[in-house]
């Protein structure tokens, strides 16, 4: 398969994992949502590996790792900052992003452990 074929068969499948979610959130039926969602995902890899073509190089690869170091670090300055704001001004709204920005450092540093021992590919 090529690039080309590649790509529009992912967005026809984006379409109908969406819909299939849109469908599952009217019927109130999480398990179908999670059910599309994971055999999407399922398809998706198994399409990419017989994709011919280069899709990434390690160029590609390190900006895809730096935008996303960097999306991190905003959002979890972000949520922990806002949480606090909101926890200060006595809204309880402010402990989940609080949360969440604990979550996302220990899941960081959990990774940076991970890959410092095993080393990186």
């Amino acid at each position: 398969m090529d690039a080309r074929k590649y790509a529009l068969l992912s967005v026809l499948l984006l379409a109908v994992v969406g819909v299939l979610v849109g469908y599952s959130v009217t019927k109130e039926n999480p398990l179908l949502a999670l059910l599309s969602v994971v055999i999407g995902l399922v398809v998706l890899r198994v399409m990419r590996k017989r994709v011919d073509e280069v899709l990434e190089d390690e160029f590609i690869k390190r900006i895809s790792e730096k935008a996303s170091e960097k999306t991190l670090q905003i959002l979890l300055i972000s949520c922990a900052l806002v949480g606090m704001v909101l926890i200060s001004l006595g809204n309880v709204q402010g402990y989940p992003l609080s949360y969440v920005a604990c979550a996302g450092v220990l899941i960081y540093l959990a990774f940076y452990m991970y890959y410092r021992t095993v080393g990186v590919e």
